[in-house]
């Protein structure tokens, strides 16, 4: 039975963690795109609304494209990380 070296765990451990990143990248992307397809929805369903939904809604399709611009954000963020770490994020 072969014991894996201190270097081999490292590595190991180092590419679960490139593999975690690189899923939460996606994720953030993910939720990005998601609330920038509500925000469209919200804003086509406020052009028929009536005047006192019409700017509610507005309102919050404006917090959704917020929430996109977040997780785009945090996705950058964990891009960042990876170079940091001399790895190509994508």
């Amino acid at each position: 039975m072969d014991a894996e070296s201190p270097e081999d765990r490292a590595r190991q451990a180092f590419e679960h963690a490139v593999e975690h990143e690189r899923a939460a990248i996606e994720a953030h992307e993910a939720a990005a795109d998601r609330h920038e397809e509500i925000a469209a929805q919200q804003e086509q369903a406020a052009l028929s609304a009536p005047d006192d939904v019409r700017e509610r809604m507005t309102l919050m399709a404006a917090r959704e494209r917020d929430r996109a611009e977040t997780a785009r954000q945090r996705a950058e963020v964990v891009r960042q990380r990876l170079r940091d770490e001399g790895v190509d994020p994508d």
